[in-house]
């Protein structure tokens, strides 16, 4: 019933970065939509962890709205965490959009380019 995941949305500001970590996931796993903005914001957490983990939830809701900012967090990483780029390309890869994903061959980022080319 995903009316009874609604409780998660509060612990995505929770303190522990583990508990917005796995909040994230779940959201992701269910699938739900109305949890694409309080996702996007993870994108910028000061957890790498909840960072991944966001956008890998982004990326199994499969909103295209979530390119830019799943783009920024890859060219902010810039291929220094390997668990970043990964769950970034599993977000472009989920969110299953070819046109948008060859459009990002002339992104500034080389990081970018590479994430939108495994996706």
């Amino acid at each position: 019933d995903k009316t009874a995941l609604g409780g998660l949305f509060p612990l995505l500001k929770d303190a522990d970065a583990e508990v917005r970590a796995q909040a994230a996931k779940v959201l992701g796993d269910a699938r739900l939509e109305n949890a694409l903005t309080p996702l996007l914001a993870l994108l910028k957490d000061d957890s790498a962890r909840v960072r991944a983990f966001a956008a890998m939830a982004l990326g199994k809701i499969g909103d295209a709205k979530c390119i830019p900012a799943v783009c920024e967090m890859l060219a902010a990483n810039n291929d220094a965490d390997p668990f970043l780029r990964h769950a970034g390309v599993m977000a472009l890869a989920g969110v299953n959009q070819p046109k948008q994903l060859a459009g990002l061959a002339g992104h500034g980022s080389a990081a970018v380019r590479l994430a939108a080319v495994v996706a």
